[in-house]
């Protein structure tokens, strides 16, 4: 009898996982999603896309609500996902809870960070909890933080130090201080993270040192890292500008790939060469 007990205590469990993972699916491959956030909050948009057989917002938000609390951290997951995928604004704090939580599942913090980007709200929790995670232990939870901070901080002088402290160490001013012919020793030895700093400094830089790592970042063994570098660097000087043209003019275009071309020559194209050819 206990055995029997158990066994549909399981075939329930698994139950609500598969019907929780086609929630998911059913979220990413909806067309209402790809719609502005903010249209969900109206009542009379929400309605018509329930009308229309499209998906109804409210009930997945309902269904998110309740798989963030769940004790299962794979239905969890899938919940945190869920805020994402559907932007809601609702989840925020959440999300911010579960990402300062060092007690929970690697995973689901990461995915946290991702989700606040997604959802694009930025608010002081959102900033802080992401910023805080920059220094995380693990990896994933680094590049995730940074690339939402990139997409909500703004040009912001902390969260370019925030940044350049990750990269380079709290004493970065004297690292960037020294002869920029020289390779620097990052603090940070995880390329991915590098790379996301890389593409996120242009969007939160805002002084002189943030141009100057990315120029030591041009330098980087890894070229997924300096081609982000490249677009920053562009992002931030303007393609037409004479001391752009100096720092890229001796950027490695090499580098490894599955594609019968160099996608970071691709990069150093579309940015210098077809400008040099517009004037």
């Amino acid at each position: 009898m206990l055995s029997l007990f158990r066994t549909k205590k399981s075939l329930l469990k698994k139950k609500k996982y598969l019907d929780a993972e086609r929630l998911l699916r059913h979220a990413r491959n909806s067309e209402a999603f790809k719609v502005q956030p903010t249209l969900f909050e109206e009542k009379k948009v929400a309605s018509e896309m329930v009308k229309s057989g499209e998906i109804d917002y409210e009930a997945v938000k309902k269904k998110a609500l309740d798989f963030i609390f769940d004790k299962n951290w794979k239905i969890r997951n899938i919940g945190v996902k869920l805020f994402g995928e559907i932007r809601c604004k609702d989840g925020v704090q959440s999300l911010c809870n579960m990402l300062s939580d060092r007690k929970e599942i690697g995973f689901i913090r990461r995915n946290s960070a991702k989700a606040l980007g997604m959802i694009g709200l930025n608010t002081q929790n959102a900033i802080e909890a992401l910023s805080e995670s920059v220094n995380d232990n693990y990896w994933e939870i680094r590049t995730e933080a940074i690339k939402s901070l990139g997409l909500l901080a703004g040009k912001k002088s902390e969260i370019e130090a925030i940044l350049l402290t990750r990269l380079l160490g709290k004493n970065f001013h004297n690292e960037l201080s020294g002869n920029e012919k020289t390779r620097i020793n990052f603090r940070e030895k995880n390329f991915e993270v590098r790379e996301a700093i890389a593409e996120n400094m242009g969007r939160v830089g805002v002084s002189k040192n943030a141009v100057l790592a990315l120029k030591y970042l041009l330098k980087d063994d890894i070229w997924m890292v300096r081609a982000k570098a490249l677009r920053s660097l562009s992002l931030m000087m303007g393609n037409d500008n004479e001391e752009f043209r100096k720092i890229t003019s001796g950027v490695d275009l090499t580098c490894e790939s599955f594609v019968p071309v160099f996608p970071l020559k691709e990069v150093f194209s579309e940015i210098v060469v077809n400008n040099r050819v517009k004037k």
